[in-house]
């Protein structure tokens, strides 16, 4: 996830990658939280877009 080291995350559960990207391992479907995924990618969103857009 680009901007993945700027992200806060109160969870615990993106792991750092090289540079900026994170990411997160899926072990089983009980691993998906959507509400938290969708919440990490509009803040990446967020990061990469000029604001006023």
């Amino acid at each position: 996830m680009p901007g993945g080291l700027v992200l806060t995350d109160e969870s615990g559960r993106l792991e750092p990658g090289a540079r900026t990207m994170a990411g997160v391992k899926l072990r089983t479907p009980a691993d998906i939280d959507t509400g938290l995924f969708t919440t990490w990618l509009h803040r990446a969103r967020d990061l990469e877009e000029p604001a006023g857009n």
